[in-house]
């Protein structure tokens, strides 16, 4: 630990979802905290009833709908915690109403990034994932089923003593990880999203499966080893192994095993879903590269054709 006690600096949370809304409660014990979502719902809750995440309420954490609200405040630092396909329309918001000194994606999915250089201009900008595991329970009140670990890595840093975001997750008594190469960690989550979540949208149950369904549990690790093979063949050194988190679960580790995960939420609620940034972002790459990933194109597949019978197209 770095230490803990006194307030250290101000952060933008962008995007109150699950994983937005535990940030914000695990920050705001030792930074001031604010939160920028357009979902109003999401924000009326947090203003009345502060962030609740396992029955516990932070308060004190300011929301907007638009960063013009803080004009003239500059952060210390903002956390974009949204889904990909909404984080390049949500930086170049911030970007344009607000001051910020440094910047942290946070996504789970591969994307391109090379367009955040010319909205943070001389800012030092990193790129990470969370192993955290989080379920809503309603808006703005989430339950945290895994602490995991937060890995950071360098993006676009000037400065190599620059660790900021590093000492604050610390400070929040949050595992934390620093790396040279962020896609060792955004592709071990990556590979580990791959299958993990589609799954309970198509089967309808969630990860307590892998403990109870030996068929599904090999199809886990095959569709996981053809991740690797990618990664491999794309010369990218993994920051932790996926494989040992399905074995976790499937040891029974508490409270992961109940876990649906964002994109059944997303599909149940008949919202796009992040299945082009993560399965479809690994089969792309594979395609491209020649790397048979026969069990992973299929899971793709499927969850296309489950969306389009959704959208009745």
């Amino acid at each position: 630990m770095l230490g803990a006690g006194k307030t250290q600096g101000s952060i933008l949370v962008v995007g109150g979802g699950c994983l937005g809304s535990a940030l914000a409660w695990k920050l705001a014990s030792t930074s001031k905290v604010f939160c920028l979502d357009t979902d109003r719902t999401v924000l009326r809750s947090i203003k009345d009833n502060g962030v609740i995440c396992n029955g516990r309420k932070m308060r004190g954490i300011e929301v907007a709908s638009s960063a013009a609200r803080w004009k003239g405040l500059e952060f210390d630092g903002v956390i974009f915690a949204t889904k990909c396909a909404d984080v390049k329309s949500a930086a170049a918001t911030v970007a344009r109403s607000a001051s910020v000194k440094r910047v942290l994606f946070l996504q789970n999915g591969d994307f391109d990034l090379s367009w955040a250089r010319s909205l943070f201009i001389k800012r030092p900008i990193w790129r990470g994932v969370t192993t955290m595991a989080v379920s809503a329970t309603g808006p703005g009140n989430v339950a945290l089923l895994h602490k995991g670990v937060t890995y950071i890595g360098d993006y676009a840093v000037e400065n190599d003593e620059e660790r900021w975001f590093e000492y604050v997750f610390d400070r929040a008594c949050m595992a934390v990880e620093s790396l040279r190469d962020y896609r060792g960690a955004v592709w071990a989550k990556l590979i580990f999203s791959a299958i993990m979540n589609p799954l309970p949208v198509l089967t309808g149950r969630d990860y307590e499966q892998i403990r109870t369904d030996k068929g599904v549990y090999l199809l886990v690790l095959d569709a996981m080893q053809e991740g690797k093979k990618v990664a491999r063949a794309l010369g990218i050194r993994l920051a932790f192994d996926p494989i040992k988190i399905v074995e976790k679960i499937r040891a029974g580790r508490p409270g992961s095993v109940r876990h649906m995960g964002s994109m059944y939420n997303d599909f149940v609620r008949k919202r796009p879903t992040e299945i082009d940034f993560i399965t479809g972002a690994v089969v792309a790459k594979a395609r491209a590269l020649g790397v048979a990933v026969p069990v992973l194109e299929q899971i793709y597949s499927l969850i296309k054709l489950l969306e389009k019978h959704e959208r009745g197209s």
